[in-house]
């Protein structure tokens, strides 16, 4: 994916979030997949 979507998506992702006054957290591709199967949340710090 090139830096110019990256870029583009990074502010979608930011405008949306503060529209419904929500967070949201950047995470390495690694580690998306380590998630609760019981909560189905990340784990992780």
């Amino acid at each position: 994916m090139s830096s110019w979507v990256k870029g583009t998506l990074v502010e979608a992702l930011e405008s949306t979030t503060q529209q419904a006054k929500a967070r949201h957290d950047l995470v390495n591709a690694a580690y998306r997949s380590q998630m609760d199967s019981n909560s189905h949340l990340g784990k992780g710090r």
